[in-house]
């Protein structure tokens, strides 16, 4: 399979009763499974389509300037609500609630060796530091008097 989509987004009412049997049946006979997440039809296709705006005026939106379907996807965006078609923008309007939907990861934790003994510096202005906090001090005594 050439595409791995992590996710996929879809009005519920007439476009998942007429797509959704296809979808599920075409993704058994590939094994390409995908988390699918309906998302309700809710005003009109401008109202949709505002989280993507919001988006697209805070970030601008990367086009592949050699893509065949640029040209066209843009005139459609910006003729949009007058223009005559407006799949395309249907289209990115979903992706938009589903980007909503998205949690940025957790930055993955590195754990920073505990020092064995303590070190402690005296500044110039008579600061003391270390090189611990009094957390791991206080558990350092701890564990030398259990020993």
């Amino acid at each position: 399979m050439k595409w791995r989509p992590l996710e996929w987004a879809e009005e519920t009412g007439q476009i998942k009763a007429g797509v959704g049997p296809f979808l599920t049946r075409r993704m058994r006979d590939r094994a390409a499974f995908v988390a699918r997440r309906q998302f309700p039809a809710r005003g009109d296709k401008a109202v949709r389509a505002q989280s993507i705006r919001g988006r697209m005026a805070m970030d601008g939106l990367y086009l592949s300037a050699d893509a065949p379907w640029a040209a066209e996807f843009r005139r459609e965006l910006l003729v949009f609500p007058a223009g005559v078609h407006d799949d395309q923008v249907d289209a990115i309007g979903l992706i938009g609630q589903l980007l909503d939907r998205v949690r940025p990861g957790e930055p993955e934790k590195v754990e920073t060796p505990r020092p064995e003994h303590l070190a402690v510096q005296v500044g110039p202005d008579g600061r003391v530091t270390t090189n611990m906090s009094v957390r791991e001090i206080v558990e350092m005594k701890m564990n030398r008097k259990e020993q």
